[in-house]
């Protein structure tokens, strides 16, 4: 390739060695069909620079930008990996089957005055949950994130778990609370702090042996009245670091060699992180030609 390449460049660091080479294709020293086919074949060839038959500088062809018609191509490995896994934190599913009031409304707790779904005030979607209470009411107020009242929600034992809502308290003593469906008694709760809007989170541990539990937002106060709009109720694991197994792609670890990547998410269910991982794999396991200005969006994400 010698008089192949016009305007040869290259850089070695002082840590790392070996980094950067370029060059242009001189077409007077070869051929548009020996052009094309460095552009298609070419990647991941070994490059030497010798002097006296010392080797100075040796890489590999990591990317090819062809011109042809003032359309400019490319073709790289530079962003390729055929074996990657996914770190993550994982979470579940969420277990209410009407977080949002997008169905119905949620049964009453008690006897409070007003139990109503409404436009007032929301997180997500156009309702919420509009509670009030009266001066000295008994834990009184709302059955969570459920359509049937009593409604059950299975869990596992033996793992923890993270309930969450969204609150615009106007007056009141609120607690959130996590009972047992066979005993009611509760097992986890969060007492709210002041007024205004706040997130209620409570936690149930891993070392818990319940199986079936109900969700309840109750005002405590019965020297007061309380009144509070609650809306975006989440029922999940807790949340807690993972990765994927490692997911590879053969055929193209045969051809370039083994190119691993991790690929750094947030929260994730196990089945999510899976697809993400085999996303990555299906887009990026083979160097494309792409045109210039190409974008390529990741899953989940917009440009």
């Amino acid at each position: 390739m010698t008089r192949r390449l016009a305007g040869w460049r290259r850089t070695i660091q002082r840590r790392g060695g070996f980094w950067r080479g370029s060059a242009s294709y001189n077409l007077e020293e070869g051929s548009l069909y020996e052009m094309k086919d460095l552009f298609i074949n070419g990647l991941g060839r070994r490059f030497t620079e010798e002097i006296g038959g010392d080797v100075t500088w040796e890489g590999f062809l990591g990317q090819v930008d062809m011109t042809l018609e003032g359309q400019v191509w490319t073709r790289s490995l530079l962003d390729c990996a055929n074996s990657v896994r996914v770190f993550y934190t994982r979470t579940s599913e969420n277990l209410f089957d009407n977080p949002y009031l997008t169905d119905d409304a949620w049964p009453e707790e008690g006897t409070p005055n007003v139990c109503e779904r409404s436009t007032d005030w929301s997180i997500i979607g156009d309702y919420s949950m509009h509670v009030r209470t009266s001066v000295l009411s008994n834990d009184d107020g709302v059955q969570v994130g459920m359509t049937a009242p009593d409604a059950a929600i299975t869990i596992e034992s033996e793992m923890a778990y993270q309930v969450k809502v969204s609150v615009n308290i106007e007056s009141g003593t609120w607690v959130l609370k996590v009972k047992r469906t066979s005993d009611d008694n509760t097992i986890a709760k969060c007492k709210s702090a002041g007024t205004g809007e706040q997130i209620l989170c409570a936690d149930i541990t891993e070392d818990n042996t319940e199986t079936s539990v109900r969700v309840i937002l109750i005002e405590k106060d019965i020297a007061a009245s309380g009144e509070l709009y609650v809306d975006n109720a989440i029922f999940q694991y807790a949340p807690v670091k993972a990765e994927t197994g490692r997911y590879r792609d053969t055929t193209s670890i045969s051809t370039y060699g083994r190119i691993e990547d991790i690929i750094m998410e947030e929260i994730l269910t196990d089945t999510q992180a899976i697809g993400r991982a085999n996303w990555h794999l299906a887009h990026r396991a083979w160097p494309r030609t792409l045109p210039s200005r190409q974008i390529t969006i990741a899953p989940g994400r917009a440009v």
